[in-house]
Parts: C-alpha cells; structure tokens; sequence
C-alpha cells in the first residue's frame, strides 16, 4: 500500500522512476528541497522560485510511487518554463498558476510516459482547447469569473496539484525560501544557483538530443534548447511597455471589442455592414531587411529576437515579412515553432524601408505593432507610420543608424561595449529623395466608421456567434 513508504522514501522512488524515464531533467529534480508543510490548511504540493518543494504528508502518502513522479516533473517543468519571472507580471498571481497548469497537465499527459490524476486540471477542465500558451489560459480563465469552477479555485474550497498549487499563496514563495535550514543557512537556493542548474539541464537536453536524435526530447523541451542557443539580452516587455500602453491597454489586459474590420455575420443576412466581435490580442508583424548589406548574421539575429518578443509577451503567432529594395516575401503567419525550424532568407538586392511598412499597413486587419529588424542603412516615408513601429537595429559597425526620424529604435548587439539607445549615439537617418512615396500605395479601403454611426449607434448588444 501507498501509506506504508514514508515520504523520503517515496520521493526517493519516484525520483528513480524520472531517472529511467526523462534522466536529462535529473539536475533540476536532484535541485529540489522537499519540505513537509506545517500548515494544516494546505492539501497540496508546491515549488518555491527557490526550489523548495512544501507538501502535505497525507497528499503525498496518497499518490502512488508513479502519480509522484508526474507531479514531480510537473513541478520540475513549473522552474524549466520560467514561471517565477512571468508570474510577476500578472494581477492574479493565483488564477495565473491555474493558467500555467494547463499546457503542462497537457503536455504530460500527452506524452504517454506518466501516470496522472483525472482530478488534476487540463484544458478540458474548463472545455479549453488544447495546444495554448499560459497567457492564452490566464486570459481565457479571466473572461470566465462565472465559471463554477474558477470560482471553486479562487474561494479555496479545492485544493489538489494542478489547481493552481504552483508557487505559494504570495506567488513568490519568499517565506519558505528564507527559512534556515540545519546548515544554517536558508533553504532556498539563489537566482544564481537556479540559473545555473537550469542551464545544467538545458545542456543535458542538448546532449541528449545530439546523441539519439531531436525526436527524443518532448517539443516543449527541445524548444528550450532553441531558446538557449538564442538567448536575448534585450527585455522587450519592459522596454515596450510605454509602447503597448499607449496602443491599446485591453490588448494585454484580454477582453474583446468591435471592429468594422471583422464584420458580423449578421452583415451578410441584413445587407448592413455591422462590427464583429474580435479578440484583443497583440498581432505583431516582424519584417526582416534581407538586403546586401545584412550579413546572415544579422539577418539570423532579427529572427531570434523575433522569437524572443514572442516568449516574452506570451503571444502564440505573428505574421513575418522580408524586404529589400521590395517585398521579397510576403507577410506570412508564423508561430514559435516556425521561427525555430529552418529559415530561408529571399531578397539580397538594395534597401528601402518603405515597401515593407506599407505592406503592413494594406494587411485587412491590420498588425498592432510592427518589428522591423535592419542595420539602419535605407530609406523610410518622412511621416510616421501608421501603425506602431520598433526599429531594431543591428548594426555591423560601433555606431546605430537610425532608419527614421519616427519610432522606438532598439538596439540589437552582443557587444556590451556598444552605445546604448540615447539618441545622442545615433547617427541621423537618410534623407529619402524628392518625390518618395509615403503610404498612399498602402492606405486600406475599409469603410468609415463614422459612416455606420447614424444607422448603427449601439453595438453592444451584437455578438459573432449566429
């Protein structure tokens, strides 16, 4: 029977099934401090960001050698997907470890390799669909306050692995990571130590995969040996937040709106134009300058970051273009695991920023933010662009060309050297000739709102579903 192995001796077990079954993830699992709670209140277990692993005696005495072993992991892949950094970007900390729950529950499952509870949570739970990001869910979970079972979650009245027990009830798990152990010192292992035992683990992946194949690593896992080999040293998030705060606040915070850009079905049954009703998520496009002047260096670094600003704001898709002196290809809907399989570079030729940016503003709908990665050397319209532009700049010599007068520049280098973004350490941008065209070849021929406005004044009584 399950109740007669003491904990340790479970945990020993268990770590020993994880050790035959998934062994490159052994440096984080052997990481990890199990602590049994003295709350009587918890009935569950849970990761602290350092590693500290609290659990109820009676839980554990429960699960079974194997269900330990996937609850083991489940929290090993809690550390191994960042968690702890993403979590303190949210405003319910709590519904957000529900949120993250999710895709991990899913992907275990999914695998075939683990025995899980029916009781622990997975988009099904909730009548999700599969295959979403924990931003996807914390914004799904979020538009669900009169779910029952939210409710259930967020009132306490439940409390299992999986149902959002990862990370303690401050979200950071502070408290038991102070806690002074027999050595004296406190239990919780250092940002620094952390980052190093993930790295451990990262590289046992690689070597792992090197040695019997990409196949044999989970895609959640080999994604991350992507991610270590294009590492970013810029934090999109913070250095775009004036910038999203300015586009449009629902577009982070969830939530949905009406647009004559997605018109209601109801539109082809009435012969109105009417709104429709469409999600608030970022849709950035990513244009790459594949002309003669980027090396494919550069070219390699625009699409890494492109990825990064994907991990980084928890968006699932975006749309990416390249340009030279035109349209080299055009605007193609992209996911993460797009950016990291082979990419083939088309264009060589000139520069001209122009033909790019009014590729992105004739798109129905149009993308919220434009990512335009360039040494900086080219032409762009004089007037802003409509739509919200980021230059990023990697540069190929010790200064930053600015491509426009207009837009947030970012600089993209490895060189911890190299000037910073104060506009003093840039050097102007061209001068584009007489008679270049701005974005009248681009402007888009959806209706007038103000049109409508008389025959249509209240939408909000209009949804998309008949």
């Amino acid at each position: 029977m399950a109740t007669e192995l003491t904990p340790p001796e479970k945990f020993a077990l268990a770590r020993a099934l994880i050790r035959k079954t998934w062994p490159y993830i052994m440096d984080t699992v052997y990481a990890i401090t199990p602590r049994a709670s003295s709350d009587t209140q918890f009935k569950t277990m849970q990761i602290s960001k350092g590693l500290v692993l609290s659990y109820d005696v009676a839980y554990v005495n429960q699960l079974s050698k194997e269900e330990l072993a996937s609850a083991i992991v489940h929290e090993v892949s809690h550390i191994l997907r960042g968690f702890f950094d993403r979590i303190i970007k949210v405003d319910n900390p709590q519904l957000y470890g529900v949120a993250a729950d999710l895709p991990i529950n899913h992907d275990l499952k999914k695998s075939g390799m683990w025995t899980m509870r029916n009781e622990w949570l997975y988009p099904s739970s909730f009548g999700f669909p599969d295959g979403k990001s924990t931003e996807e869910y914390y914004e799904m979970l979020k538009n669900q306050k009169n779910n029952p079972k939210v409710k259930q979650i967020l009132q306490g009245l439940k409390s299992e692995i999986g149902c959002g027990s990862c990370g303690l009830p401050d979200g950071h798990g502070d408290t038991v990571d102070k806690e002074i152990g027999e050595n004296g010192q406190p239990i919780g292992r250092s940002a620094a130590e952390k980052r190093g035992i993930i790295r451990q683990t990262i590289q046992a992946m690689k070597q792992e995969m090197e040695s019997r194949g990409r196949g044999s690593l989970p895609s959640f896992f080999s994604e991350l040996v992507d991610l270590e080999h294009k590492p970013s040293r810029i934090p999109w998030r913070d250095r775009l937040a004036y910038v999203i705060r300015d586009l449009s606040g629902p577009i982070i915070s969830g939530g949905d709106d009406f647009s004559l850009r997605h018109p209601s079905k109801r539109s082809f049954t009435r012969r109105l134009l009417r709104p429709g009703l469409i999600d608030q998520t970022l849709d950035p496009i990513f244009i790459i300058d594949t002309s003669g002047s980027m090396s494919q260096k550069q070219m390699m670094a625009g699409i890494d970051e492109s990825l990064s600003v994907l991990q980084q704001m928890g968006i699932e898709e975006g749309w990416l273009c390249m340009v030279d002196a035109a349209v080299a290809m055009k605007p193609k809907r992209i996911n993460f695991s797009d950016l990291l399989g082979e990419i083939k570079f088309y264009g060589r030729g000139g520069t001209d920023f122009g033909p790019g940016l009014r590729a992105a503003v004739s798109m129905h709908p149009r993308p919220d933010l434009i990512f335009y990665f360039t040494d900086g050397d080219g032409y762009a319209p004089r007037s802003p662009c409509p739509i919200p532009t980021v230059w990023g700049v990697i540069p190929n010599r010790n200064y930053t060309q600015r491509p426009a007068k207009w837009g947030t520049v970012v600089t993209i280098t490895e060189d911890e050297n190299h000037p910073d973004d104060d506009e003093a350490n840039f050097r102007s941008p061209y001068q584009p000739p007489a008679g270049y065209p701005g974005y009248e070849e681009g402007t888009t021929d959806e209706p007038d709102a103000e049109e409508y406005e008389s025959k249509e004044e209240d939408y909000s009584d209009f949804d998309d579903e008949d």
